[in-house]
């Protein structure tokens, strides 16, 4: 269906989709493969939030989904 309508499917996981920053450009490292001292740049203020690092705060879901 995506050749069809000219999209490019990439399949991926969800790990760390969410914790990592998206507008930061975070790796997203594989489950069971985050390396030693990985952390994420930016977080989740409360719930539906997301700081980045320099500040700027936007949907969490949006973050995540981004990552995906």
């Amino acid at each position: 269906m995506c050749d069809l309508h000219g999209f490019r499917f990439q399949e991926t996981e969800e790990s760390y989709t969410s914790k990592a920053s998206f507008l930061d450009g975070d790796s997203l490292p594989l489950y069971g493969q985050k390396p030693e001292g990985w952390k994420a740049s930016g977080r989740r203020v409360e719930r539906g939030l997301y700081r980045s690092a320099n500040g700027l705060i936007v949907n969490a879901d949006l973050n995540g989904s981004a990552n995906i």
